[in-house]
């Protein structure tokens, strides 16, 4: 991914262009992907970076009872009052930015019996440059797959040329409320989401008619339209099943 010129750029596209190095290039492999990645410490509250800050002191001592700090020595005199303050910034920066940007890396435990009564367990977290730039969409147009550690994503749905990529945080509007979906999307990432889903006020799934609604005229009583009744809910509920453990890990 390369990046245009500084120069004569507005404070936001800088700020977009952060994690690119010295060859303007965004690579998920560089460290700095990650240390750029948005922290919303102008959101939160006084109570919240004090809990972090707290945490962020917590772990740092931690840190100087191990040999991280030594320099060339096992000796903890020779630590550099600098080095554990920059690394206490560094944990606090990161304490902010990845319950925003990191990923819920989750296995599906099916069930042989009755795929309803499969489960989903959370086995870890971790973030990747790259996917922590897609925004989120209660109705996304792509899913995330997990493969030892490396994360794929695939489109669900055609996705026009110029169109974006829009991942799902793990509320869609199939299985959450709306209600809810927004007081959770703004308590971890403060914002309000504004999709498709959430602006038509889209209804959960079991809320859907039993059967598809149909207009009537000259066809209503045609083959089509009675085969198309026996679509039952129930049917499209077991197909659903099978995507959204999908979706939400």
């Amino acid at each position: 991914m390369k990046k245009r010129s500084t120069s004569g750029q507005s404070e936001d596209d800088v700020h977009r262009m952060l994690g690119f190095n010295e060859e303007n290039k965004y690579c998920p492999a560089d460290y700095r992907t990650i240390y750029t990645l948005l922290t919303n410490t102008e959101q939160r509250g006084v109570g919240d970076l004090f809990k972090r800050t707290l945490m962020a002191l917590y772990l740092l001592n931690i840190l100087e009872m191990t040999p991280f700090f030594y320099n060339g020595g096992s000796d903890p005199r020779n630590v550099n009052t600098q080095d554990k303050v920059m690394m206490g910034a560094v944990i606090l920066k990161h304490l902010q930015n990845l319950p925003c940007n990191a990923h819920e890396i989750s296995e599906i435990e099916y069930s042989s019996c009755n795929m309803r009564e499969s489960t989903v367990h959370e086995i870890g977290a971790a973030c990747y440059g790259v996917l922590s730039l897609l925004n989120h969409s209660c109705d996304p147009n792509v899913v995330r797959h997990y493969y030892s550690q490396e994360s794929v994503v695939r489109s669900i749905r055609r996705i026009k040329e110029g169109e974006e990529i829009l991942d799902n945080y793990g509320y869609h509007y199939a299985v959450m409320s709306i209600t809810e979906r927004q007081r959770k999307l703004y308590n971890q990432y403060y914002f309000h989401c504004e999709c498709s889903a959430c602006s038509s006020s889209w209804p959960l799934y079991d809320k859907l008619p039993a059967s598809p609604t149909f207009l009537g005229g000259a066809d209503s009583n045609s083959e089509t339209h009675k085969s198309s009744k026996n679509i039952s809910k129930s049917s499209l509920m077991s197909s659903l099943m099978d995507v959204i453990p999908q979706m939400l890990c």
